[in-house]
């Protein structure tokens, strides 16, 4: 299970290095844009970063109430066929 210390890493296509955000703006509330730069080469690039669905749902106080324009993945959709029940409201963290 992965961490909140873990972070995404993109490596140079050209020198291998690590890229790091030059620049980058927020589009949606699901969508990020911006330019990657290579500190080894000075390679940059434009780089999308997007959320493109839900693999599971926040236990945020009224999460179903946002304007968040996602669905379950496909995985999660077959778990709420199945009878998986979606956090409540108020649904307090248990990890």
């Amino acid at each position: 299970m992965s961490t909140l210390k873990n972070r995404l890493r993109m490596t140079c296509p050209y020198c291998g290095k690590f890229l790091g955000m030059r620049t980058s703006e927020r589009m949606s509330p699901v969508y990020i844009r911006g330019i990657a730069e290579c500190s080894n080469c000075t390679f940059r690039g434009h780089v999308s970063i997007e959320i493109e669905d839900i693999a599971y749902p926040s236990n945020h106080p009224g999460w179903q109430k946002l304007d968040i324009p996602l669905t379950p993945s496909p995985h999660l959709q077959a778990q709420i066929n199945k009878g998986f029940q979606m956090p409540a409201e108020n649904h307090a963290a248990t990890h």
